[in-house]
């Protein structure tokens, strides 16, 4: 007979601190690691090795990616189509927010697009950017738009949350724009 067995066990020690142990006369010193299931800690920043957020997830992470938007200013169209948790946090400085907008130049329908996986977005501005008569996005800011299987039916149902962040319109005499959020074959 086979038996299985799963012991947990915590300890109320943070992650990285240094603990000391006297034993007699001699002196112990250890540095905790950082556990296994801690996400990639990751900024993307104008002067820094990730310029945008695409870029940071290109790093390969086991248990999903912490990401933190350094700049004030922050200008990037975004594909999600990664199964992991992703975390975008922006900066608050001044009690303003990191601002997310996208390039005019090459006509993007969103600012982002979901595709797979679990979004969370934390004190970030979004707002359109408009050029004469167009605005950018053309579409939506954030569109949850699952892939499809061949029986038409949703491969994946990512999630996506929100905390603390503003969606800038354009007035209600605007028509260009179809919604701040699109939400494409809901589960629930």
């Amino acid at each position: 007979m086979l038996v299985l067995a799963s012991l947990s066990l915590g300890f109320p020690i943070d992650i990285g601190e240094q603990i000391e142990t006297i034993h007699g006369s001699t002196t112990v010193g250890q540095t905790l690691q950082k556990s296994a299931n801690a996400p990639c800690s990751l900024s993307v920043t104008s002067g820094g090795p990730y310029i945008t957020v695409d870029r940071a997830l290109q790093q390969t992470c086991a248990d999903g990616y912490e990401i933190t938007l350094v700049n004030q200013q922050h200008v990037e169209s975004l594909v999600l189509d990664k199964q992991t948790s992703i975390l975008v946090k922006g900066t608050v400085r001044d009690s303003t927010q990191t601002i997310w907008s996208v390039y005019t130049d090459f006509s993007p329908a969103t600012t982002i697009q979901l595709k797979r996986g679990a979004l969370s977005i934390v004190n970030i501005d979004f707002q359109f950017n408009t050029v004469g008569a167009n605005a950018y996005p053309s579409f939506s800011i954030i569109s949850v738009q699952p892939d499809l299987g061949l029986d038409g039916n949703p491969v994946d149902f990512p999630t996506l949350v929100v905390n603390n962040s503003n969606f800038q319109g354009l007035g209600k005499d605007s028509t260009q724009i179809s919604q701040m959020i699109n939400v494409a074959n809901a589960n629930q």
